[in-house]
């Protein structure tokens, strides 16, 4: 079997399968499986249950399949001169050949009915535009935990019904939730699950945009794009009831603009990872202090709304937070939703264009609730 692709499709294939691989040399996870079938040519890796199928554009002279062991293939693209690279596979021996240089790599050759098979998954068919699915995906990932043993927290939760997606997830500090009604099921139908946060964030690393196709399987989920195929098993446990937890009658509304928050939080991170936010009349001071190194303080211009004036607060936050919740990929406005400064408020942000409906559906919003902290 031989096998020619040039070295920058090779390099973007890896790079997206890198991400489904643990790249242990011990393991059968730390290979990539190149298989060729009925003139179409594929990258397969797989980690912990989760599998991805990346497309390839590139020729081959017969049907096969042979396993490279994931770290070595991307030393050999860094290294290798531009152009094409040629794989052919002899007994138990790969052999790596350039069409620019006289260089040749010799591998040995695993054998690849060990590697995992793709799942066959059963269920609800979703479709929708990936740009922005992907862009609220990245924003609720940051709300989930890291700590992989709390692995219920350590997910993000997709919800689908007739009015179309909601994407979840919390660490038990704060809460983020992305809506978007361009993925919807019809009629009644209604569908829950959970993605393990590594799922996500390789799935968010490896596909840039396009249409996608969600299979809503009952142990398993798989996203087709036209790059390839990615599929992981559900996180199988019972998610808390967060809805509870977001204020349904807080009545104070300020707006601010991003850049100018986002500004400041930045200065203030110089000083320390907590900010006391303090509201007097249409000004929000950002300060932070630390009695080893100094203090900082900065003001803001509320945006000014319609309306009953809102009255001041004072409150602590965890500065990392705050800025995870403000959503890179909105408009200007950042609305802070509030009772007071000692209970949890509603960070919320419309969407980059809400010049019509059909762009709102498409784009979605971002909603995150946090936690002020006590006060000093």
């Amino acid at each position: 079997m031989k096998l020619t692709i040039s070295k920058s499709e090779l390099a973007r294939a890896v790079a997206a399968a890198d991400k489904f691989s643990s790249g242990n040399p011990l393991g059968i996870d730390g290979y990539f499986m190149f298989d060729a079938k009925g003139g179409e040519s594929t990258l397969r890796a797989s980690r912990s249950g989760m599998t991805a199928i990346i497309n390839l554009n590139c020729e081959s002279d017969s049907d096969g399949s042979f396993l490279v062991y994931a770290a070595k293939l991307k030393q050999i693209i860094s290294k290798a001169p531009d152009g094409d690279l040629f794989f052919e596979v002899e007994g138990s021996d790969i052999k790596v050949t350039s069409s620019k240089k006289k260089v040749r790599y010799t591998m040995k050759a695993m054998d690849s009915g060990r590697f995992p098979d793709f799942p066959n998954i059963e269920g609800k068919t979703v479709k929708g535009g990936g740009e922005w699915f992907l862009k609220g995906l990245s924003y609720v990932r940051r709300a989930s935990a890291n700590d992989v043993t709390r692995e219920m927290m350590c997910s993000v939760r997709l919800e689908f019904d007739k009015e179309g997606l909601k994407m979840v997830a919390t660490d038990g500090k704060r809460l983020h939730e992305y809506t978007v009604e361009d993925f919807f099921l019809d009629g009644t139908e209604k569908a829950a699950v959970l993605l393990p946060s590594g799922f996500v964030d390789s799935l968010c690393a490896a596909v840039k945009g396009g249409d996608l196709e969600f299979l809503v399987g009952e142990r398993e989920f798989r996203v087709k794009t036209s790059s390839g195929l990615f599929a992981t098993p559900y996180v199988n446990l019972q998610y808390p009831n967060y809805e509870r937890v977001i204020p349904k009658d807080n009545p104070n509304i300020i707006s601010f603009n991003r850049e100018d928050l986002l500004g400041a939080l930045e200065r203030a991170a110089v000083i320390n990872e907590f900010v006391i936010l303090e509201k007097k009349g249409s000004v929000v001071s950002v300060s932070a202090s630390n009695s080893d190194i100094g203090e900082s303080s900065e003001d803001i211009e509320l945006v000014k709304n319609e309306g009953q004036p809102s009255p001041d607060f004072k409150m602590k936050l965890n500065l990392g937070h705050l800025k995870d919740s403000l959503n890179q990929n909105a408009s200007d406005l950042v609305f802070f939703n509030y009772m007071d400064g000692d209970k949890a408020f509603v960070v919320e942000q419309p969407g980059l264009d809400c010049s019509s409906e059909e762009q709102l559906k498409k784009q979605g919003c971002g909603m995150a609730v946090l936690m002020p902290m006590r006060l000093d």
